[in-house]
Parts: structure tokens; C-alpha cells; sequence
């Protein structure tokens, strides 16, 4: 598989590095793990997958391959035809070409090791439309500025972390750097309320509002710029009542996905 051309980030993607953010290396690893699952669950084991943010793609391919895709909706075009649907399982004679997205944002491309035909729905994390939910603040701070109003997801935004705009809020105070771990809503001094990606710093000083459940950190991944978004608090039980029942969903997903 060779890149022909993209216009926004496209990388090589792999699983989440743990157990290295002590050497100041942060977690990595994709920026929407949902859909990213269900790619590598319809390619196979040891799958090499491409991440796709935003922009359109054209890729180019040696010889007859299949590809598994998975994440954000919008017109597909293989070997010049166009495609009906684009997420699920894909024979390529020669090139592929991704729109830009019309439906989310990150898209995930992984070579195949299994064959067969297969279409699907989009996943999840698309239709996310309720508040994103954060735990107390490890600060103790108020968090009450801040959620039930709109922010909106900035152009800024990448792998690092995604900033909000909107109207200020009051501003966190500063502190000493700290450990900081993707998910982590902080709020600098400014007011407007930053959310650390994958690629995001391993420790920080900005006061530290909360952190996002996985699940919806991957639903915050696959909004454009520009989109509007709320944070809603929720308490340390509920957060792992409801990051349980979501990672449940997701292994029964991905091991049904396994089998075709």
C-alpha cells in the first residue's frame, strides 16, 4: 500500500505503547480505538493500518489486496468505481481513494489478511451526541464554569489534544507540572478548556478539571472542527459503571467481527 496523496495528517498507526510515559514517551496509539478495533478485527491479527484525520487520501496498491475500513462515513472509490458503502472489507486491484469525510472525522485503512466482502454500519462513536462525561477533578476544582455549556472543537486541534472555544471560562490556576495522561480535561489560565490526545504531553502544570471516559475521548476524535460539544461531570461510579458496559459492548463487537 503507498500514499499517493493527503491533504491532512496520515500516519501508521499501532496499539497504545504502555508503560513508558515514566521516560516522558506519551501513550500513542490510535485516536479513535473504537473504530480502530473493529478495522484491525476485520483485517486480522498483525494487521498494518493507516489513520486517516480529516482530509481525503488517494492510495495505490502493488497487486490485489484486501482492506478492512472502519471510522468516519463518505465517498469511497476503488480501482475508479465508486462504492456504495465504506466501512467494512474491500478487494483493491490497484488504487483506493477516501473523500473527505461527510459523517466524523478519523478513518481507519488496514490491510487485510482475511477475505470476503463485507459492509457495515458506522461505528459508534459517530453517533455520539450526548455530553461528553469527565470525572472529578483530581484538583478539587469546580467544574460547574465549565460543563452544560457549549464549546466548540477548534481547527487547532490534532493528536496532541483538542482545544474547545467558546466563551471563557474562569481561568484555572497555574501549578507545578504534574502527570498528565490522555483524556485529562485541563483548563489554563485562558479559560477554554484543553483535552490531551494520544500524542499529548506527559506531565503539565495547567490546572487538571477532570478526565474524559475513554469512550467518549474516541466520540470527541471523530468530531470535525467546529462541532459543538457540552462536558457533564459524572461521579467515580458511575465513570466505571459506565467504562465497563462500554468495554463489554466493544470486546463482544470485536470478537463477532473476528469470526466473519
Amino acid at each position: 500500500m503507498n500514499l499517493v496523496s493527503a491533504l491532512g495528517l496520515t500516519t501508521w498507526i499501532e496499539p497504545t505503547r504502555p508503560n513508558r510515559r515514566a521516560f516522558g514517551v506519551p501513550d500513542g496509539g490510535p485516536l479513535d480505538a473504537v473504530s480502530f478495533r473493529i478495522a484491525t478485527a476485520l483485517a486480522g491479527s498483525r494487521s498494518k493500518v493507516l489513520e486517516v484525520v480529516g482530509a481525503p487520501v488517494e492510495l495505490a496498491f502493488d497487486e490485489p489486496t484486501w482492506v478492512a475500513i472502519a471510522g468516519a462515513e463518505g465517498a469511497l472509490t476503488i480501482d475508479g468505481l465508486s462504492r456504495s458503502h465504506r466501512n467494512g472489507r474491500h478487494r483493491v486491484q490497484r488504487s483506493l481513494v477516501l473523500a473527505a469525510p461527510t459523517h466524523g472525522w478519523v478513518t481507519y485503512v488496514a490491510l487485510a489478511s482475511k477475505l470476503g466482502a463485507l459492509a457495515l454500519g458506522h461505528p459508534e462513536t459517530l453517533d455520539h451526541s450526548t455530553p461528553l462525561r469527565m470525572t472529578p477533578s483530581p484538583d478539587d476544582l469546580d467544574q460547574s464554569d465549565v460543563v452544560g455549556r457549549e464549546w466548540t472543537v477548534s481547527i487547532t486541534s490534532d493528536r496532541r489534544g483538542w482545544r474547545l472555544e467558546g466563551d471563557a471560562a474562569q481561568g484555572g490556576p497555574q501549578g507545578e507540572s504534574e502527570m498528565a495522561i490522555p483524556g485529562l480535561v485541563q483548563l489554563p489560565p485562558g479559560g477554554k478548556p484543553i483535552v490531551l490526545g494520544p500524542d499529548g504531553p506527559t506531565v503539565g502544570g495547567y490546572a487538571k478539571l477532570g478526565v474524559l471516559l475513554p469512550s467518549d475521548r474516541f466520540a470527541l476524535a471523530q468530531k470535525r472542527p467546529g462541532t459543538p460539544v457540552q462536558l457533564a461531570s459524572v461521579t467515580w461510579e458511575e465513570a466505571r459503571q459506565a467504562e465497563s458496559t462500554f468495554e463489554a459492548a466493544l470486546n463482544e463487537t470485536t470478537a463477532r467481527l473476528a469470526w466473519l
